[in-house]
């Protein structure tokens, strides 16, 4: 069985998504497809819009087969961390065949080199990062300009793109762990990532939460499979947390918050002095922010502080594999991968109770899924809220 992997977020699942895995199960003659997803917070620091027990089972009825479960502690992470930790889950899982991602690149060549380049580490590369970094550029920045000098300007230009960016991280991933996944870009369809206004009929997951949240009309993006899932759910916004995580910065001690995932250089001065006077969270951000931060990152740091996310915790790798859902192709895939995983393979708890780490990032998991419940309780039926215990 040919077994593809995608890490996904489907936030929320779009026809961008499903044009994704036809066309991959298709070019790629996948028999099985594996989704790698983040639960109730998204990588940039985020709330999901929909709770992962829905956005799992919407992906099984769109095309995934197996929906394994990225836990928080390492999905709200720079992007580095994230395709490390999503790319060591699939390792561990001993069974996938292939990683396909969307890009704007489908150099896979190009894309390869950019990431051999920036995982060699070498004097030349290191010596243009920093002459970056004196220049006041982000990391993200610098790092472009490096490979820009070294390589060429296409490929800077590859790398001002997000999903290129994020294609070169499991690139990097996939070297530095030794991987024997073929990693496969294929082009995306339509809108990029940040895009304000759809393009040939998709538009951007962006752009659809926002019109979700203003009540705009989004139906014709989503495939009806997703419709008709979504149907009698409203979307959730961070919106709904911003007081709670400023009242949690407010009385967070500066070295504390210094402490906090992502924390670099003095910015926890910055974000305590802004959280005195910030009204909500757009406010304190943009206080914060400088060409050296991203706001995605800043609004991670936010998130974090609030869940308690430190850099020490930045530094956990997957200690089991979270099963969220499957259908029977799914099963066939889990009873190959119980010969060949080597993590523990966990539907609840109870599966893990063996491991300690394991069951420590578990618990912290539950925890955190308590205070997505707590803001957004009618978000869940049931059903969904026994599945997260």
């Amino acid at each position: 069985m040919k077994i593809g992997a995608v890490v996904c977020e489907y936030n929320p699942f779009h026809l961008g998504h499903q044009y994704q895995l036809e066309t991959a199960r298709r070019e790629l003659k996948l028999d099985a497809i594996v989704g790698i997803m983040s639960g109730n917070f998204v990588q940039r620091g985020d709330v999901a819009i929909y709770p992962k027990e829905l956005r799992a089972r919407t992906a099984l009825a769109c095309g995934i087969d197996l929906v394994l479960e990225l836990p928080a502690v390492l999905t709200l992470q720079s992007a580095e961390r994230y395709a490390r930790n999503a790319v060591l889950t699939l390792n561990a899982l001993g069974c996938v065949d292939t990683l396909f991602f969307g890009a704007e690149c489908t150099d896979i060549d190009l894309l390869k080199r950019i990431a051999k380049t920036i995982v060699a580490e070498d004097a030349p590369f290191q010596e243009q990062l920093k002459a970056g970094l004196a220049k006041g550029l982000s990391f993200a920045g610098a790092r472009a300009e490096a490979i820009r000098i070294i390589i060429g300007n296409a490929s800077a230009e590859f790398l001002s793109q997000p999903n290129n960016i994020l294609g070169v991280e499991y690139l990097k991933a996939l070297l530095r762990s030794g991987s024997k996944i073929k990693p496969v870009a294929l082009a995306r369809k339509g809108a990029n990532h940040n895009d304000t206004s759809s393009k040939e009929g998709f538009a951007s997951a962006s752009l659809i939460r926002e019109q979700m949240l203003a009540g705009e009309s989004y139906q014709g993006y989503l495939p009806q499979k997703s419709l008709a899932l979504y149907a009698g759910h409203s979307p959730a916004s961070l919106k709904s947390m911003e007081q709670a995580i400023l009242s949690r910065i407010c009385l967070m001690p500066r070295a504390e918050l210094a402490r906090i995932a992502d924390v670099a250089e003095g910015l926890e001065n910055a974000i305590c002095r802004e959280a005195l006077t910030a009204d909500n969270l757009n406010a304190l951000i943009d206080g914060v922010k400088s060409k050296r931060y991203a706001y995605s990152r800043i609004r991670r740091i936010l998130l974090n502080a609030y869940l308690g996310i430190t850099k020490q915790d930045a530094d956990l790798t997957p200690s089991y594999i979270r099963i969220l859902d499957f259908n029977e192709k799914g099963r066939e895939i889990l009873n190959l991968a119980r010969k060949t995983a080597t993590l523990p393979l966990a539907k609840h708890g109870g599966q893990i109770k063996e491991h300690p780490a394991a069951l420590a990032l578990w618990q912290r998991e539950l925890a955190i899924g308590r205070v997505y419940r707590l803001f957004f309780e009618d978000k869940f039926t049931e059903k969904e809220i026994v599945e997260c215990e």
